[in-house]
């Protein structure tokens, strides 16, 4: 139990036995998706799952939903870029999301730690700024949505 184990390889293919906990992190969300399906059953017996993806984690989130993970915790940190940390543990039971937490994360949005604002803060006078220059219609409709979802979780 005080062990730690590592093992390199394909995805979860060099895991010969059962782990309690099972840590990805340092590639993006699309990849890390493909790792845990090539290997879902192995995902499931890991009594949890460590994942940081280094984008598309909406798209982490939904793979989590839909496999009947539920996500127990969340975490952004600051390490020169914005990382979001996901703990999730499989269930048998349906995990549902909503839109809003799928994109932002449903521990994120009810925490609210200083790093999610300062992150979504930035992220806000960014498009506000890029809003002042641009001049198609349906770019600026786009960017005020985002704007205005973005203020509707700070």
């Amino acid at each position: 139990k005080d062990k730690v184990n590592t093992a390199l390889g394909n995805g979860l293919e060099p895991l010969d036995k059962d782990y309690e906990v099972i840590s990805i992190s340092g590639i993006g969300g699309s990849l890390l998706v493909d790792i845990l399906n090539n290997d879902l059953e192995k995902a499931k017996k890991a009594k949890r799952l460590i994942l940081s993806a280094n984008n598309d984690v909406k798209l982490l989130r939904e793979f989590l939903m839909n496999n009947h993970f539920m996500i127990i915790n969340e975490v952004m940190v600051y390490d020169y870029k914005y990382y979001e940390i996901l703990v999730a543990e499989y269930t048998s039971k349906n995990v549902n999301y909503t839109e809003l937490e799928l994109k932002y994360g449903p521990h994120l949005l009810k925490e609210k730690s200083a790093d999610f604002i300062n992150h979504y803060q930035k992220l806000l006078k960014t498009l506000e700024n890029q809003l002042t220059k641009v001049n198609n219609l349906e770019a600026r409709t786009n960017l005020l949505k985002r704007i205005e979802e973005i203020k509707s979780i700070l």
